[in-house]
């Protein structure tokens, strides 16, 4: 909840309380200002409908059966990019050094892929920029299938679970 809203919630009851009270002791509470961390917006039905789809979809798997899976994932990091959004200043101070944030205009963008399953983690890809398709398949041939390979030796029945 914004501070300015809790503000006004304290004034609206009765209790005379300034902007600047509340700010120092949400501070001394250990709360700071942050950026807000992003996702996809799911109602509780959507959220529910994966839930049972998911669950009904796996209801008669042994532990066996969960033995055989494996899942993989990629992950992006953007090198030098700017994620602040806030900054403290004194009005008249928006251009001094310690208010700016200064920025590269094309962030490197490097990807991390990796694979995992109940025999452990595999092979970690690290590439740089958007993976295309052709570079996915590289992925897929170069890490993917000699990971499997260790993993099943004997050629043993394996799943991909795409999550």
């Amino acid at each position: 909840m914004p501070r300015r809203v809790l503000t006004k919630l304290i004034q609206d009851a009765g209790i005379p309380i300034s902007d600047m009270t509340v700010r120092r002791r949400l501070k001394s509470l250990g709360f700071e200002v942050r950026c807000p961390v992003k996702k996809p917006k799911l109602t509780e039905t959507m959220k529910k409908k994966r839930l049972w789809q998911w669950a009904k979809q796996f209801r008669n798997w042994t532990k066996e059966d969960w033995e055989k899976v494996y899942f993989s994932d990629e992950s992006s990091i953007e090198i030098l990019m700017d994620k602040s959004t806030f900054v403290r200043r004194r009005r008249g101070k928006k251009y001094h050094a310690y208010c700016i944030v200064e920025r590269v205009k094309h962030p490197l963008k490097i990807i991390i892929w990796s694979v995992i399953s109940s025999k452990g983690i595999g092979r970690l890809h690290i590439g740089e920029g958007t993976m295309r398709q052709d570079q996915y398949t590289k992925v897929l041939k170069t890490k993917l299938l000699p990971q499997i390979g260790e993993w099943f030796p004997n050629g043993e029945e394996y799943t991909y679970l795409y999550v």
